[in-house]
């Protein structure tokens, strides 16, 4: 099993994002899935090397960023994510495990994600 390392995850308001990808120039985009689990939104996002530096999620309520360092070839990863329910920034956590990076974000009004899952016994 892969050692899983923590992301810092830096909050922001939902206009200051758009101020952080004016600096972005060059994007390769990742394949991700997103997933409402009880009252989490679950983020998963496939890397497409595991040789990224500092690799970091800014949030806010509507939007993830997933982003890293420029590498040595001037390319940088980074991915904005529409998220599909408000979250809770201050209730967020993030990992990398190989590969894939994991994102989960407890729902702002936890209400909001999908009815069937309430309706589950667990």
């Amino acid at each position: 099993m892969d050692k899983a390392t923590i992301i810092p995850v830096l909050t922001h308001q939902s206009e200051s994002i758009s101020h952080l990808l004016e600096k972005v120039h060059e994007r390769i985009k990742l394949p991700f899935t997103t997933e409402v689990k009880r009252e989490d939104l679950v983020v998963e996002v496939m890397l497409a090397e595991t040789a990224l530096h500092n690799i970091t999620v800014h949030i806010a309520s509507d939007k993830l960023v997933l982003a890293a360092d420029i590498d040595e070839s001037g390319i940088q990863v980074c991915q904005v994510i529409d998220l599909p329910v408000e979250i809770a920034p201050d209730g967020v956590d993030a990992e990398q495990c190989g590969t894939m990076v994991r994102i989960i974000a407890a729902l702002a009004r936890p209400e909001d994600g999908p009815a069937a899952w309430r309706d589950i016994e667990v």
